[in-house]
């Protein structure tokens, strides 16, 4: 990842996910990633787009949500630096469950989801591979749940749900 003052390694070792790789294949992975900047509002993706990327934070926040028919807003949390996002579609291999909006502008670490199963096949005591796992055997009851959260809270996700 080349950018003038940007370390993807350092982005990655403040994720608890990474910070244990070895060093040639963090290295790698930074190599890899590509810099997305976001500002203020911007829709980094949308629910339903195809899960291609996973995403840390290097720098900003974003806001996880989804927007039922009425409009009604649900926010699940907010990603803040040394958080990431977009994992389920990445690892089940289908479709974004929610919206990802900048709250603030972002510099953003995205990891394609090839590179990231490499590093996991590459790396036996990854997190990953047990976090895969998890989000493979719960990925359909997180679907379901999103999918009728703006039913359950329609002012809302109550805030200590919200991050």
């Amino acid at each position: 990842m080349s950018h003038t003052g940007f370390d993807g390694c350092a982005v990655l070792r403040e994720h608890s996910a990474f910070d244990r790789l070895p060093l040639p294949l963090m290295k790698w992975l930074s190599s890899r990633a590509r810099l997305q900047l976001a500002r203020q509002d911007e829709v980094i993706f949308s629910r339903d787009d195809p899960g291609r990327s996973f995403y840390l934070v290097a720098q900003g926040a974003v806001k996880i949500c989804v927007i039922s028919a009425e409009g009604r807003e649900a926010v699940f949390t907010i990603a803040h630096r040394g958080d990431s996002f977009g994992e389920i579609a990445v690892l089940d291999g289908s479709t974004r469950t929610a919206n990802a909006i900048a709250k603030a502008d972002c510099k953003l670490m995205v990891i394609d989801r090839n590179d990231l199963l490499h590093v996991m096949a590459a790396n036996p005591h990854s997190h990953w591979r047990s976090y895969s796992w998890c989000v493979r055997g719960t990925v359909g009851l997180a679907r379901s749940w999103r999918r009728r959260c703006c039913w359950i809270f329609p002012n809302g996700w109550p805030r200590r749900y919200s991050g």
